[in-house]
């Protein structure tokens, strides 16, 4: 199986995490990619004018993992440009996660995952799995650990079906 993993890290959080997911899929034998995007403004939210480097390539990969920051309560402008520049995802499987300060899902990283999964299904994808990384939280590495694990057992799966990852 190929992995294809595109993140977009303002502080090298989710890069980290991306790191950790691509060393995993490597370890099982999985052929994998690891593509960290760069908005051309951080600042800027009006996707029309932003652009990000590199652009997306259909990779052929058999599963996408897509990670970012929440920015604002929300994914931020450079993730939603990426995977509205991937139509390659039809049919294809995704797993989503995003890193944010607060403590709880509620404040922003549901609200980023949900816009993900609306942009993923705009491109065709099928969301098979999503994480929120409460960074500041004291368990931030068991929270890691666990994001970890059900992610080795989503690779070890795709021979004889999916389990569930939970959210």
């Amino acid at each position: 199986m190929s992995v294809e993993i595109l993140v977009h890290s303002q502080t090298g959080h989710c890069f980290s995490v991306a790191e950790t997911l691509a060393g995993l899929a490597r370890a099982a034998g999985h052929r994998t990619s690891l593509t960290r995007i760069t908005p051309s403004d951080e600042k800027e939210t009006d996707l029309g004018k932003l652009s990000i480097t590199p652009v997306p390539q259909d990779a052929g990969a058999d599963l996408y993992v897509i990670g970012a920051p929440v920015h604002g309560f929300s994914a931020t402008p450079a993730i939603r440009k990426a995977v509205a520049q991937m139509p390659f995802l039809d049919g294809k499987r995704v797993v989503l996660f995003t890193t944010e300060w607060f403590p709880l899902d509620w404040m922003g990283g549901t609200h980023t995952l949900k816009q993900l999964e609306q942009a993923v299904a705009e491109q065709g994808g099928q969301v098979v799995a999503t994480r929120v990384i409460h960074w500041e939280r004291k368990d931030r590495g068991e929270q890691i650990e666990a994001f970890s694990r059900d992610f080795s057992q989503l690779l070890q799966g795709d021979a004889g079906g999916e389990p569930e990852v939970a959210g």
